[in-house]
């Protein structure tokens, strides 16, 4: 622990003394499962003298390039250099001095007067990915599955093209036929027909009997104006 009650002084103090610890952490042999590793993902750090007073500093290793970087409030830059700097920070003395002490760690640890807080994540063992894979039966469901979706899609796909070209070969018949029943200047024999009559025909409803009735007057008689 990095903080202590002194019973003498009846106050909480820090500790300085150094801390190793390993970047991998392997508790499978404890828990009696193999995929029970641990590997370092971020040191938190305080610096002060005392434990009513300081500042926190986290170095945090990016797990896709495995590079770490420290963050101090907003400023964030890489850590350079040495491996035994991770989780280490220059601590500032009581005079203002400041001081900073990396003990010698073996190959695979790390050692710090300041660390407070260590944090691992666990990893991706090639046997917990062979256990989240699907079942093989699963799998083929699936694809057999997207294969009747696919067709479905296809199907409908070809029917709204067939529906597109439908409608617009009707249109242009249309356009055909009001383009032929329009009376030329001149004429002297026609007959009135409803816009509406004509387009309820058009559009595939039954045919009615043609009433020209909003064509006359109440008098039955044709209005020209109309």
């Amino acid at each position: 622990m990095r903080f202590v009650f002194n019973m003498s002084l009846m106050v909480k103090t820090k500790v300085t003394s150094s801390v190793i610890y390993p970047e991998t952490l392997d508790l499978s042999r404890y828990s009696g499962c193999q995929d029970d590793v641990y590997k370092l993902t971020s040191v938190i750090i305080h610096l002060g003298p005392t434990a009513y007073s300081g500042h926190y500093i986290a170095h945090i290793r990016d797990t896709k390039t495995e590079k770490w970087w420290r963050y101090d409030d907003q400023c964030v830059k890489p850590i350079s250099g040495r491996r035994s700097h991770i989780g280490q920070e220059e601590e500032i003395d009581t005079f203002g001095e400041p001081q900073i002490k990396v003990g010698k760690a073996p190959r695979g640890y790390l050692s710090s007067t300041n660390a407070y807080l260590l944090v691992y994540s666990k990893v991706k063992t090639q046997l917990l990915q062979e256990v989240l894979k699907p079942p093989c039966n699963l799998v083929g469901m699936v694809k057999r599955e997207n294969e009747t979706l696919m067709s479905e899609v296809d199907h409908l796909v070809r029917e709204s093209k067939s529906a597109q070209v439908i409608e617009e070969t009707k249109q242009k018949e249309v356009a055909e036929i009001f383009t032929n029943l329009s009376v030329k200047p001149g004429s002297k024999s026609f007959h009135w027909l409803s816009t509406k009559l004509l387009s309820k025909v058009f559009s595939g409803e039954e045919p009615c009997v043609i009433n020209n009735d909003q064509f006359v007057c109440s008098h039955n008689k044709s209005v020209p104006l109309r």
